[in-house]
C-alpha cells in the first residue's frame, strides 16, 4: 500500500509543480496583454494550450494511482480522495490534505486568472472593432460613389473615417 500512497503523493506533487507552471503562463499572458503586445500573447497562448494538455495528462495519471491506493485500501473507486483521509496512514495525512489543498488553491488562482485575461483581451478586441466600425460609413467602405466616382459631398462620416480616407 505504501508504494501506491507514495505514487499518489508524487502524483499530487507533480500536478501542484505544473499548476505553478501555468500561473507563471497566466501571469505573463496578462503583462503582455497590458504591454500590448499581440505576438507575445498569441505565444502564452499557445504555451498556456500546451501546458493545459500536460497538465490533463498528469491529472490522468493522478487518477490512476488514486483507484490503485483505493483497490489496495480496499475503497470504492469513486470515493473522493477527500473524504478518504481517514484511511490512510496517520503519519500521511497531513502531506495528503496539504497536497490536495494547495491543488484546489492552485485551480481557483487559476481560474481567477483565466477569467482576468479573457476580459482584458475581450474589452481590447471592442475596442479595435469601436474603432474600425468608426472607420466605415454605416458599417461599409465608401470610397467611390455608386457610379464609380469618388463623392464630392461628405456623407455623415465620422472625423476618423475623413482623416484616414
Amino acid at each position: 500500500m505504501t508504494d501506491s500512497l507514495d505514487n499518489l503523493i508524487e502524483s499530487l506533487r507533480e500536478e501542484l509543480t505544473q499548476y505553478g507552471e501555468l500561473l507563471a503562463l497566466l501571469e505573463a499572458q496578462q503583462q503582455h496583454i497590458l504591454e500590448r503586445s499581440p505576438d507575445l500573447v498569441q505565444e502564452g497562448a499557445h504555451q498556456i494550450r500546451v501546458q493545459t494538455q500536460h497538465l490533463e495528462r498528469l491529472k490522468g495519471h493522478r487518477e490512476i494511482t488514486r483507484k490503485q491506493l483505493y483497490a489496495d485500501l480496499s475503497l470504492e473507486a469513486t470515493a473522493r480522495l477527500g473524504d478518504s483521509l481517514d484511511r490512510l496512514p496517520p503519519e500521511y495525512r497531513p502531506l495528503v490534505q496539504a497536497l490536495v489543498d494547495d491543488n484546489r488553491f492552485s485551480i481557483t488562482r487559476i481560474r481567477k486568472l483565466a477569467r482576468q485575461n479573457h476580459l482584458l483581451l475581450n474589452r481590447s478586441l471592442t475596442t479595435v472593432n469601436e474603432l474600425v466600425d468608426s472607420l466605415y460609413d454605416n458599417g461599409q467602405p465608401s470610397i467611390y460613389g455608386e457610379d464609380g466616382r469618388f463623392p464630392t459631398e461628405s456623407r455623415g462620416q465620422s472625423i476618423a473615417y475623413e482623416h484616414v480616407c
